[in-house]
């Protein structure tokens, strides 16, 4: 299945610069992807994918980093040994990731924030 919403590099980056991560190959990392895509569809109820082309570029960007950070949350995890500092930086960045990913998904489910994408879409 293609990935629509980011690339498996830019997961690469939100997993962090204190491991590496470039030992995980790209079709696991855009299996990651795919499984993040889904989940934000299902979360918010609204098909993203099935209507990515018609989305304006605020709503883009909003489900690049959403996806990133949800598919970044899998890499971390997958190998949190593999960080400097061990589990408790793995642990720090895990965190972050999810505060961001809840941050964009109440931004995504929001009435005022979806009136305000839906406005904005190139439609």
């Amino acid at each position: 299945m293609a990935v629509t919403f980011c690339t498996a590099d830019q997961v690469r980056d939100e997993a962090g610069s204190g491991r590496e991560t470039t030992d995980m190959d790209t079709a696991a990392i855009e299996h990651f992807i795919n499984q993040a895509e889904s989940y934000i569809c299902a979360l918010t109820g609204v098909d993203y994918l099935g209507t990515y082309s018609s989305l304006g570029a605020i709503t883009k960007l909003i489900l690049n980093e959403t996806t990133a950070v949800k598919a970044a949350m899998k890499v971390v995890k997958y190998d949190m040994n593999g960080y400097e500092g061990g589990l408790a930086n793995a642990q720090s960045i895990l965190d972050m990731l999810y505060t961001t990913f809840s941050d964009n998904i109440k931004l995504l489910i929001e009435k005022k924030s979806t009136d305000y994408i839906n406005a904005n879409t190139t439609n």
